[in-house]
């Protein structure tokens, strides 16, 4: 799934160390992704998203080619101070286990492609260590709801919409509440519906609402939809950090490889981030382990040498 870049330089995948400024050379760029934005404008899972980009690509022009130098520097600069708390997240998830490795940073290189190898070498503080063996025990899995929470597909489907308009969920794009009753939820998006019928243009935007309103409509009109959905956003919202940064903690081998070995700061900061979400120490303990044990087939977290 693409994600969302709502800063126009780094939605032309450039490099920030040294970034791009001859207006002639961004046009060309600019030009090359409006090609490949409108050829992607019908992909199945993101089309609307490409669609949008296409859509704004004279904004694009107007605001890194044109004769406003101020905008063009300060999207550059929005651009650079993005990546850089990018880079600086990734070095801190793998320097929280006391030591760093070359494929640490070949991953690096990976998650932030617009800074060089060097930058990323600079942005490093810590020394080479190996790590200790681990004390664990698996928590105890807590009792499930009687609601079934929203189905993942259908999470991911709302997750691409709500990419297009801008808004972190249903309720927000609905200018709603969680304490919001099915049936204000159902009326706001018949309204939200009706405002995108009447609207003449039909832009990325508008599409989007339309599509995510009609099934917001749909499924909240079953029983204890709002529940489930709730469910499901905490979960869903948690396992997308976990999937975002478990290349950045998961141990590798000395070939490289992942080790499916997972060391218990970085097993404790996954515990701490879905707290933070909404979940219970009970729900949380139990959602870590099932992802990185059952699911990933991690060993259990191992302790670092200065923990030990």
């Amino acid at each position: 799934m693409v994600t969302f870049e709502k800063n126009f330089y780094l939605r032309l995948d450039l490099p920030v160390d040294i970034p791009v400024v001859d207006k002639a050379t961004l046009l060309e760029i600019i030009k090359k992704k409006e090609r490949e934005w409108n050829n992607n404008s019908n992909h199945p899972m993101d089309g609307l998203l490409y669609k949008r980009y296409a859509e704004q690509v004279p904004e694009v022009k107007e605001k890194l080619t044109g004769t406003d130098d101020g905008a063009h520097d300060a999207i550059i600069q929005e651009a650079k101070k993005i990546i850089n708390e990018r880079l600086l997240e990734c070095v801190k998830f793998l320097s929280s286990k006391g030591y760093v490795t070359p494929d640490d940073i070949d991953i690096i290189c990976k998650e932030v492609p617009q800074v060089s190898r060097n930058c990323i070498q600079m942005a490093i503080q810590v020394p080479i260590k190996t790590s200790a063996s681990s004390t664990f025990t698996p928590p105890k899995k807590p009792a499930e709801s009687s609601v079934k929470p929203t189905d993942k597909s259908l999470m991911d489907k709302y997750e691409r919409l709500l990419q297009v308009v801008e808004k972190e969920n249903i309720y927000a794009f609905l200018g709603c509440t969680q304490q919001s009753s099915e049936g204000a939820i159902s009326d706001a998006a018949q309204k939200t519906i009706q405002r995108a019928l009447n609207t003449p243009k039909k832009t990325a935007i508008v599409s989007a609402e339309h599509e995510l309103a009609g099934l917001v409509q749909t499924e909240f009109k079953k029983t204890d939809a709002k529940v489930a959905y709730n469910l499901a956003l905490m979960n869903y919202r948690a396992e997308t950090k976990l999937v975002k940064y478990f290349s950045l903690r998961v141990v590798r081998d000395p070939s490289g490889k992942p080790s499916r070995t997972v060391l218990r700061q970085d097993y404790l900061a996954s515990i701490a981030e879905a707290r933070e979400i909404g979940m219970s120490k009970e729900e949380a303990e139990w959602f870590v382990y099932d992802y990185y044990v059952e699911k990933r087939k991690c060993i259990y977290p191992m302790t670092t040498e200065s923990e030990k």
